[in-house]
């Protein structure tokens, strides 16, 4: 289950709503068994669901305190060392597209 919150986290970095979209998905049908509240208030969910509205063009994130609570979740899920892989990747992805802008 460590994956769907690795994944939750590389995804913030994406620019493919179909592949948000799919993990989404697959993450909802695996947590479904747990009912609506499971899947609802899980922070993998939470921030799939705003990169989703952030690709769909729907905006900003309003509440930025929830979602960056629900990072610090996502990110309290793994261990350290996944914790440093998982943010390495993060910075070294928004860095590639920082300098892909210049």
């Amino acid at each position: 289950m460590d994956d769907i919150y690795r994944d939750a986290l590389l995804a913030q970095n994406s620019g493919s709503v179909i592949g948000v979209a799919f993990r989404l998905s697959e993450m909802v049908e695996v947590m479904k068994g747990g009912g609506p509240e499971l899947v609802a208030h899980n922070p993998a969910v939470r921030v799939l669901i705003a990169r989703l509205a952030w690709l769909a063009g729907l905006g900003g994130i309003k509440n930025t305190e929830a979602y960056f609570a629900a990072l610090d979740d996502c990110l309290g899920q793994l261990d350290e060392e996944d914790q440093e892989e998982v943010l390495e990747l993060m910075q070294g992805e928004a860095l590639r597209r920082i300098l892909d802008l210049g």
